[in-house]
């Protein structure tokens, strides 16, 4: 119930499916028509995962209208070798008439008692400026690290011109950050859904690279990168001997007016710098040939892939010109993972592949 008598009346639920509609309703009345608030999407996303329905908790008023939602999407996990359940925390939302009455703790509570319950290991997230702080200090969420942005002015006359003033656009030396197509191998092959046994085995081979890490095998690439709705991503490999030894995951979208050219997921098997920049020049030939404007992908500085992604002109972006911050952010279900390895981000690898954002 809300706290105080003057405020709307509204109760907590376990999502049941004749609650889809609101559900619907209530992100589409929010952001409006944005992916995550299309049936076709949110059904994918939330109960055609390999991994598991998504748990979800809902409030609703008097006229039994969803007027707040906490989602939990499951995940496996590989966590210092060990296979795990985990939760991804999404898409939180209140109906902005309804903020402040205590919604959005309740909910997350109520859907931290059931993964306790159910053994989950842990949540992580990504919140947006609005919601980190509820996390933080209402939820006793963990900031482990912000994860940093990388980018590659392709245009920058363009985007000058764009996002400034096509004034300064003539002073803007368009050549510097020119897209240049590189030379890559043959061994550069595309990855569709009838080679994903190729990503299996790579994945055998490669999920102890990084002590926690997303389970990449064709399992949820099928479901991630080839069974999703609305959106179409290409992946690449370098493959040789009959073996993958690293992959790319990249799509083009419309960001704030610019075309852009997104990294999703990039891995290698070691650290063979000379495989990664061929990956990365094959997504440079695609994105040249599709004229995009601006690249940038997600990665933490300790990894292989960053120093790759520097080394093929990528530069970090600065904080007053990124749209928003990425803070990756841990909550542990289990006592064993109350550890100070857990929050270390030294242990961690992500991409923007292992959300739904892009």
């Amino acid at each position: 119930m809300g706290k105080r008598d003057d405020l709307i009346m509204w109760k907590a639920f376990n999502y049941e499916h004749a609650d889809f509609d609101g559900l619907i309703k209530l992100t589409k009345d929010y952001y409006g028509n944005i992916d995550a608030s299309e049936k076709e999407f949110v059904d994918w996303g939330y109960f055609k995962n390999p991994a598991g329905n998504a748990i979800i908790k809902i409030a609703k008023n008097e006229n039994n209208e969803v007027v707040g939602q906490y989602i939990l999407t499951i995940m496996r996990i590989e966590v210092f070798g060990k296979v795990e359940k985990a939760t991804l925390s999404l898409n939180t939302l209140t109906n902005k008439e309804y903020s402040g009455q205590g919604i959005f703790t309740t909910l997350s509570e109520n859907a931290y008692s059931t993964c306790s319950a159910e053994g989950y290991a842990f949540t992580y997230g990504y919140p947006n400026q609005n919601s980190y702080p509820g996390f933080v200090n209402k939820l006793k969420f963990t900031k482990i690290h912000e994860v940093p942005l990388l980018v590659y002015p392709c245009n920058l006359r363009s985007l000058v011109k764009k996002k400034l003033s096509k004034h300064f656009a003539c002073f803007v030396p368009n050549l510097f950050f020119k897209l240049k197509t590189r030379e890559y191998s043959a061994n550069i092959i595309e990855i569709k859904q009838n080679d994903l046994d190729l990503i299996d085995a790579f994945w055998e081979e490669i999920k102890g690279k990084y002590p926690i890490i997303l389970t990449r095998d064709k399992t949820y690439f099928q479901w991630r990168y080839f069974d999703i709705p609305m959106r179409k991503y290409r992946v690449f490999a370098y493959k040789k001997d009959a073996r993958i030894m690293g992959y790319i995951v990249l799509t083009i979208r419309e960001i704030d007016g610019v075309k852009s050219g997104m990294i999703i997921d990039f891995l290698t098997s070691d650290d063979n710098v000379e495989i990664g920049k061929e990956l990365v020049y094959k997504c440079y030939e695609v994105f040249k040939q599709n004229k995009t404007e601006l690249l940038g992908s997600l990665m933490l500085e300790h990894t292989s892939e960053y120093r790759i992604l520097k080394k093929c002109g990528f530069i970090r972006c600065p904080k007053f010109l990124q749209p928003q911050p990425f803070p990756l952010i841990y909550r542990a279900h289990r006592k064993e993972y109350e550890t100070k390895q857990m929050t270390q981000v030294n242990n961690w690898f992500v991409t923007m592949g292992d959300y739904d954002a892009v």
